[in-house]
């Protein structure tokens, strides 16, 4: 049996709503209002992984199980200004997520969420650690290999697969 593919989306929040609840229309924002910028990926078993901009503009995880619970990460050294932090970019059947992490120095790191919670931040041999330069996962699979790219120092673009022994 041929599984669909997962499912890319955004939606626009108010601060005072969750994710879970109907998206109005935003035409009648309070004067002030910040809006939460939500990227969502689901799998096919239901959960949800995306992120809400604070109003600092950075980024925070957040998986919405499929029994509708949800949970809040931030990978530990995330930066907290504008564009930085904690975005999810991927999430496979078994619930694992994988992303990046924008430091304070707005270098890019990996990451990898497991089921029970636990957080591990990775990046690739020969990555740079300047402006946008790191380590960006796009995609997981059932087993927990990860694929993306890496920019090193002198901003070239190479790609990578990260076993899920983390090799």
């Amino acid at each position: 049996m041929r599984t669909p593919p997962l499912l890319r989306t955004s939606l626009t929040l108010r601060p005072q709503m969750s994710p879970s609840q109907e998206v109005p229309a935003l035409t009648d924002d309070a004067e002030g209002a910040a809006t939460l910028q939500i990227q969502v990926e689901r799998n096919n078993a239901g959960a949800i992984t995306g992120y809400a901009s604070d109003v600092n503009n950075s980024g925070h995880c957040f998986l919405r199980t499929p029994a509708g619970t949800f949970v809040t990460f931030d990978v530990p050294g995330a930066g907290t200004l504008s564009g930085e932090g904690t975005y999810p970019w991927a999430i496979n059947q078994s619930g694992v997520i994988t992303g990046y992490v924008w430091d304070a120095s707005n270098a890019i790191h990996g990451f990898v969420r497991a089921t029970d919670g636990t957080l591990t931040s990775f990046d690739v041999p020969g990555g740079g650690t300047g402006n946008g330069q790191g380590t960006n996962p796009l995609d997981i699979n059932k087993t927990g290999s990860i694929t993306g790219y890496w920019v090193d120092a002198s901003n070239v673009n190479h790609g990578f697969v990260r076993a899920t022994d983390g090799t």
